[in-house]
């Protein structure tokens, strides 16, 4: 069924292609540095959630919020942790 093999574009997905998932909210802890890095693999793996960038206390650093609600989005995040060397903080709901 539907699995993505190496030659296939992950441009082509369309967001309503999404796999749903319980949704996990993430603090994403980023050295600016990389911060270039992190938004390609976003842009990358069809911008499969949506990032709010906040000023952190620590200079030098940039903190993202967001939500992984989709395979998609799972796969982006463990990439770009991967490749950039962030940390990854997991949020509880109130």
């Amino acid at each position: 069924m539907g699995s993505r093999r190496g030659g296939e574009s992950l441009f082509q997905q369309k967001a309503g292609d999404m796999t749903p998932r319980i949704p996990i909210n993430y603090i994403v802890q980023i050295d600016n540095f990389h911060l270039g890095e992190f938004i390609f693999y976003w842009n990358y793996y069809g911008q499969p959630c949506t990032l709010l960038l906040q000023k952190p206390k620590t200079e030098g650093l940039t903190a993202i919020r967001l939500v992984v609600d989709s395979d998609e989005a799972a796969s982006f995040l463990l990439r770009a942790k991967e490749k950039t060397g962030c940390r990854l903080y997991t949020v509880e709901t109130q």
